[in-house]
């Protein structure tokens, strides 16, 4: 009778270090997975542009927050798997990964009976909204930005400034302006944006004064490299050399 046990004891304890081994194995693959699904969330996040402090979501991102945003009815919901987009279903969990490295999601989790639970962080419920107004600061930037300078590198018979609209602007305004807008938003550039602005108001007096336009190359050049930063001055300075310029013209 005792073999018997020891024989009964001897199988349950193979059958539970069987069972504790397998429990191991598939945590070691759901790990595996979560850690190739991580890495493709990353490659993903990274190659994404950001536009006014605003990280745009891929196309597949935004379609599942959209999904995530309209179907919620709290910041922690529940959602049921068969609603999910048509096309998503197979992708999901791959795209919940993703919103989570965007920091769109702050946890999710799988659930029986057709379900998932996901957590939206407060960035994604302004998500698209602060995509919006981001693409709105952008396109004004580059309205602003349009003036084209690149024949100004050529003389005065050749050049392009674009869609100026406000050539009559009152020079000493706009530089009034630009000088608190250096003092606020120069930062470290501030007294580089100062030097660059008296250079300016000399080739604007300049232009004036002998009817023509300079070369001024170097100074095109010091203003090119201030185009990603500082727009704003970009755009003003430009817009009073071609104020001055104006101003010639309508003399001919």
């Amino acid at each position: 009778m005792s073999n018997i046990k020891v024989t009964l004891d001897t199988r349950k304890i193979e059958q539970e270090i069987k069972k504790a081994a397998e429990k191991q194995m598939q945590e070691a693959k759901r790990q595996a997975e979560k850690e190739a699904r991580n890495a493709i969330a990353k490659s993903i996040v990274e190659k994404q542009p950001i536009i006014e402090g605003v990280k745009m979501l891929d196309e597949n991102s935004e379609e599942i927050l959209k999904f995530l945003l309209t179907k919620r009815d709290k910041q922690e919901s529940f959602f049921l798997y068969k609603e999910v987009p048509e096309g998503y279903e197979d992708g999901i969990i791959q795209i919940l990964d993703t919103l989570q490295q965007y920091g769109k999601i702050f946890e999710y989790e799988g659930a029986i009976g057709g379900y998932f639970r996901v957590s939206l962080s407060p960035s994604a419920l302004k998500y698209f909204e602060n995509k919006k107004n981001a693409l709105k600061q952008q396109q004004e930037k580059q309205s602003l930005q349009n003036v084209s300078i690149n024949n100004l590198n050529a003389t005065g018979s050749s050049f392009n400034f674009g869609t100026m609209s406000n050539s009559t602007l009152n020079s000493q305004n706009v530089i009034s302006d630009l000088e608190k807008e250096i003092e606020k938003n120069g930062g470290e550039e501030k007294e580089e944006l100062k030097d660059l602005l008296e250079q300016v108001k000399e080739l604007c007096e300049n232009i004036k004064t002998s009817e023509q336009l300079p070369k001024s190359k170097t100074l095109m050049n010091k203003l090119s490299n201030h185009l990603e930063k500082h727009g704003w001055f970009y755009g003003a300075v430009v817009n009073l050399i071609g104020t001055a310029v104006m101003e010639i013209m309508r003399q001919i």
